[in-house]
């Protein structure tokens, strides 16, 4: 019996709903594996199922349930803009189209694959501990070849939505989301601004990191590749395993990160950013302070690109701190640390 962790619970506020247990109509040429694989949920608002199939083969699931889930979940599967599925509240089905892609547990480890998927739906109700969604999620979606997720909720505080996703130092792993209007809608009134996809950017950790958000019919997609590595932008370690938290929010004025934070004298990062407004021929200026020195100097102006996107490499002689400046915007400060 193969023991699969699906994912972890995160604690947060919602509103009351009865829910009803789900259960597979039919999985076309697809063979349900749940009941010989023991699936670990994040609680009770959580259900899972394991398939097997043929590499790259596209399936049509069937499953009954009374009530709608809020986002589906679909590890070792892709899904068209993360969001072919539907609900049918007369006959009481959510159909989808999946197309199996299998498990990457460990990209260096042939091995490691798991020769299945899975598929959660992903319920709201009022139990803080159940490991639902949020209700203003409702339509969300999520479809990577990665395992283990976790809900990242937009909060007053923190007005984004997206997943916290652990994998293995070296893997790789497509990460492919979809955030309905109705989520956007609320992240805007989070925020005090009014958000569309053209103005709403990719966060890794906080940090603006792409740019690589879309609107598709009924909200926005995200089409990013993810790698599980030490030291990258975005990435805290706990012992053999690598977090990374992907997140959709308003973009910033001016953003500035460093693909990788800790280098070797010598070697070379990247340092790069955006401009809120996507126009190129625009002027940023880059400041540095080199460990012992006392403030910032003026280090390189760079112009932007049609995307509003600017770069600069950095080759490592010392540990400096960079923010950017355009016009009136500056970034927080941005270490990186030579060994």
């Amino acid at each position: 019996m193969t023991l699969v962790l699906l994912g972890s619970v995160f604690i947060y506020a919602l509103p009351a709903q009865t829910l009803a247990a789900s259960s597979v109509i039919s999985s076309g040429e697809a063979i349900d594996i749940t009941e010989t694989v023991n699936l670990l949920s994040p609680g009770e608002d959580v259900d899972i199922f394991a398939f097997s199939g043929v590499a790259d083969t596209t399936y049509e699931l069937v499953f009954a349930s009374d009530t709608a889930p809020t986002m589906i979940i679909t590890p070792g599967a892709d899904m068209e803009n993360a969001n072919d599925w539907a609900y049918d509240a007369t006959a009481g089905t959510v159909t989808m189209n999946v197309t199996y892609k299998g498990i990457v547990t460990d990209t260096n480890d042939e091995n490691s694959e798991l020769d299945m998927f899975i598929i959660a739906l992903v319920f709201s109700s009022g139990d803080i501990n159940a490991g639902g969604a949020p209700v203003e999620m409702a339509g969300a979606g999520l479809a990577t070849n990665l395992l283990q997720w976790m809900i990242v909720p937009p909060m007053p505080d923190a007005p984004y939505f997206g997943f916290q996703l652990t994998g293995t130092p070296g893997t790789s792993g497509f990460f492919h989301m979809f955030i309905p209007e109705t989520a956007i809608d609320h992240i805007s009134s989070m925020s005090d601004q009014e958000l569309t996809p053209e103005s709403m950017a990719v966060f890794v950790d906080d940090q603006q990191a792409s740019m690589s958000i879309t609107g598709v019919d009924g909200g926005a997609y995200i089409d990013i590749n993810i790698t599980f590595v030490e030291d990258a932008v975005g990435v805290s370690s706990t012992s053999d395993s690598i977090i990374k938290k992907i997140t959709a929010g308003a973009r910033e004025p001016l953003s500035l990160v460093a693909k990788k934070d800790t280098i070797e004298k010598g070697s070379t990062t990247r340092l790069y950013g955006w401009i809120k407004r996507a126009r190129a021929g625009k002027e940023v200026v880059l400041y540095r302070k080199l460990k012992g020195e006392s403030k910032f100097t003026v280090w390189k102006t760079v112009e932007t690109n049609n995307a509003g996107y600017y770069k600069a490499n950095y080759i490592a002689k010392k540990t400096a701190q960079f923010k950017a400046k355009y016009r009136q915007n500056v970034t927080d400060k941005v270490k990186v640390t030579v060994n």
